[in-house]
């Protein structure tokens, strides 16, 4: 989600950086919350569980 100009002097000025390397190094790709991966096209089943061709 991009920062709001009127909020951007509130996060340092290497956030991109930051934020790309907790994203895609640290969390492996996934969302810390749900496990969903990110840039990835899932599918949901009709209960609203998802399913995962990598973790099955």
């Amino acid at each position: 989600m991009p920062i709001r100009p009127e909020l951007r002097w509130l996060y340092p000025p290497d956030w991109p950086q930051i934020s790309r390397r907790v994203r895609f190094e640290r969390a492996q790709g996934r969302c810390q919350v749900c496990g969903r991966p990110h840039g990835q096209r899932i599918r949901v089943v009709a209960s609203g569980r998802w399913f995962d061709a990598d973790t099955g």
